[in-house]
């Protein structure tokens, strides 16, 4: 049996810069970045600030393998 893996990578803010050096290093293809501040606008701002740039989801191809990636949104935020 063969089994297929895509890794999952949590960042704490830095998803962005991790992109760009699997970019840069080894040549990585950008299939998909969505960030927090890319979400439709909401009647209450649904994120903080900072986070607007930090990404939500991205999809990231290097060779064969597919990466996926966010940052670890601060929990303090998810409480409701």
């Amino acid at each position: 049996m063969i089994v297929k893996m895509n890794p999952y990578l949590t960042m704490n803010g830095n998803a962005q810069e991790a992109i760009r050096f699997y970019e840069q290093a080894l040549g990585a293809q950008v299939l998909f970045v969505q960030t927090f501040g890319s979400y439709p606008e909401q009647p209450e701002p649904a994120f903080p600030e900072y986070v607007k740039d930090w990404v939500a989801h991205a999809r990231v191809m290097i060779g064969g393998t597919l990466l996926m990636f966010s940052d670890n949104y601060p929990a303090q935020f998810l409480q409701a």
